[in-house]
């Protein structure tokens, strides 16, 4: 799984890259797109951690990347929506990351 988080971390520094230049662009700054990351990540090592630190043997591995990979998902997602995205017509930035 290991690999697998590899490439949702690659994909989502796409996504996350092409948010923080969209940001600086329209609004000149990218601050809160980063202070909300930086809670996000906090968020993520808490919450995966703690399912790695209750369960015993390789079950907590897998539970730990299986929650990375989900809530990697899911942040990817919301960034491509708050950030990437318009609300007319105009094609967004990037692909929709669910397809």
């Amino acid at each position: 799984m290991n690999g697998q988080i590899e490439l949702k971390i690659a994909k989502f520094q796409k996504y996350y890259l092409a948010a923080q230049k969209q940001d600086s662009v329209v609004w000149g700054s990218a601050k809160a797109l980063i202070k909300t990351q930086e809670a996000w990540e906090t968020y993520l090592r808490q919450h995966c951690d703690s399912l790695y630190s209750r369960e015993q043997g390789s079950a907590r591995f897998v539970d730990s990347a299986a929650c990375q990979l989900r809530l990697y998902d899911e942040r990817i997602h919301e960034i491509w929506i708050s950030h990437l995205t318009y609300r007319d017509a105009t094609p967004p930035l990037l692909p929709d990351p669910k397809q």
